[in-house]
């Protein structure tokens, strides 16, 4: 049995294999940090980088895994699975990321609709995009000018969409 590391290095090592995309070391990592309760910040870094591989499966087990042992998931957890659900192109899943805050007393931000704009632009969807915009108008929320520049490719359906 080694020594225990610090949190610090723990985040250290985990940043380090995420980046190099090892993630079966990352898990292992992750799974040898010994907080009470989970450290979110590693539980998202780890999704991050299962998402980057697109391994969504192991995302959905740290993130099943996160609940079991501390509850109910932050903000910030809930855009990083929805973001890697968008960028691994399973944009209902991304979706249901979004039901699922809002059943846990959390409300999208912008970020969120942020990952589900990229989603789309990115997967060339544009009915997931309208899909998009009509959750924004639900939480009376609007694409920004600056943020619309990114979805030139779907600008004449933002202008639209911000005219109403």
């Amino acid at each position: 049995m080694g020594v225990p590391l610090s949190l610090e290095h723990s985040m250290s090592i985990l940043e380090s294999a995420v980046a190099t995309q090892q993630m079966d070391y990352a898990g292992r990592v992750l799974l040898e940090m010994k907080q009470s309760p989970p450290y979110e910040p590693a539980y998202c870094m780890y999704i991050k980088g299962c998402s980057l591989v697109g391994d969504m499966a192991s995302a959905v087990d740290a993130w099943e895994s996160f609940k079991r042992q501390n509850g109910i998931p932050s903000l910030l957890m809930h855009n990083t699975l929805a973001r890697g659900f968008g960028k691994a192109g399973m944009f209902e899943e991304a979706v249901e990321v979004v039901g699922s805050m809002r059943k846990c007393g959390q409300y999208p931000n912008e970020s969120t609709f942020n990952a589900l704009l990229d989603a789309a632009v990115d997967h060339a969807d544009v009915a997931a995009a309208i899909r998009v915009f009509s959750l924004m108008s639900e939480a009376s929320m609007r694409v920004s000018p600056m943020r619309a520049s990114r979805y030139s490719v779907n600008r004449r359906i933002l202008v639209n969409y911000n005219a109403h």
